[in-house]
């Protein structure tokens, strides 16, 4: 804003002259052109105004429409992880369950082997007594009972490697059924 000093004519004047109403008709229309000039001048804020706040209106409702877009996918995204998770969590279920299974059979093998091995021992020590009676008696039933003892010994060494193998094989499967499951 600008101010106008308003001239006025001097005071020995007695009536106002054409000099000195000329000077208030100009100050007059200056005064009117600078406030024709302020309102333009606020015209052309204003529309400056709507115009700057209409181009970053559209940039926020771009961005507004992206950060929707955004949540979308990543609402989307985090339900597929969601059902990934529980995929796998129910797949290391079955596998906890087989590996459970898996270690009762175990058991249940260690418990009947210990049952034979027992078993092996008794009759391992009934044959050496009946060997150190017929010792006295029978040399030849002697050599007879011996080579049945080695025969028992090696059934038993047998059956115990068979045991193993079957163990192996076993935990073999029940590896490729884990790695199947999770494949699929």
């Amino acid at each position: 804003f600008f101010f106008l000093m308003i001239r006025r004519p001097p005071r020995s004047t007695p009536l106002y002259s054409s000099a000195a109403s000329d000077v208030y008709k100009r100050q007059e229309i200056m005064r009117l052109e600078g406030q024709e000039l302020i309102v333009q001048e606020k015209l052309h804020l204003e529309d400056s105004k709507k115009e700057i706040k209409g181009k970053y209106q559209t940039k926020f409702e771009a961005l507004k429409k992206e950060v929707r877009i955004l949540k979308e996918e990543t609402s989307e995204k985090l339900s597929e992880l969601l059902l990934e998770i529980s995929k796998l969590k129910l797949c290391c279920q079955k596998e906890i369950q087989q590996a459970n299974n898996a270690l009762s059979q175990m058991n249940y093998w260690f418990k009947m082997e210990k049952e034979r091995t027992q078993n092996f021992k008794l009759e391992t020590q009934r044959l050496q007594q009946e060997i150190a009676y017929l010792k006295e008696s029978h040399t030849l039933e002697l050599a007879r009972l011996q080579s049945q003892l080695k025969y028992l010994f090696t059934i038993y060494y047998l059956e115990r490697k068979i045991s193993q193998v079957q163990m192996n094989l076993l935990w073999a499967r029940r590896g490729k059924e884990s790695c199947d499951l999770v494949r699929s």
